[in-house]
């Protein structure tokens, strides 16, 4: 019933009782389906929400991608630069702590475009499982949406971004 009620326009959230039907005043008791489910503003606003992070999710992997080869091979030559400043250093006879956290940059940023690219999946999988859920409700009431994004052109790292959703019933 709860995945039924976040989606529903009447749903009343009381700290004291939980949800509650807003045009009952009770705790939802349904089979199934609920014959007065209202899915406007809520659903409309929920599922831009989603569609926006999942496009955004996926635009951000995309530009990633020059991370994805940059990084590791700058990690590379910062490993190295780090390890023959040691050798260069052990050789004169001293010990020295600054080349070892320079190869230590290094492998963070042979690390980091794996990181942020695991990242970026895992984000994504999550918002796919969210608009499944909402889909597999929205099924039972023969309920079904379609749904545009547009990003405006990024200024300044700033990116509006804006959902046409249309529900059909």
């Amino acid at each position: 019933m709860k995945r039924h009620c976040d989606l529903c326009d009447h749903q009343k959230l009381s700290l004291k009782e939980g949800s509650l039907c807003g045009l009952t005043n009770k705790k939802p008791s349904f089979h199934r389906t609920c014959v007065k489910i209202d899915f406007n503003k809520i659903l409309i606003s929920l599922l831009e929400d989603l569609h926006i992070n999942f496009e955004d999710q996926k635009n951000m992997k995309k530009k990633s991608a020059t991370n994805f080869i940059i990084k590791p091979i700058l990690g590379v030559v910062v490993i190295l630069i780090g390890y023959y400043l040691w050798q260069f250093i052990w050789s004169v006879g001293y010990i020295a702590f600054i080349p070892a956290a320079i190869i230590a940059m290094g492998a963070y940023l042979i690390r980091n475009p794996f990181t942020q690219r695991k990242l970026f999946y895992i984000q994504i999988r999550k918002i796919e499982n969210e608009l499944f859920e909402i889909e597999e409700v929205l099924k039972m009431y023969h309920v079904s949406y379609t749904t545009k994004v547009t990003f405006s052109k990024e200024i300044h790292g700033t990116q509006e971004a804006k959902a046409n959703i249309k529900i059909s019933k």
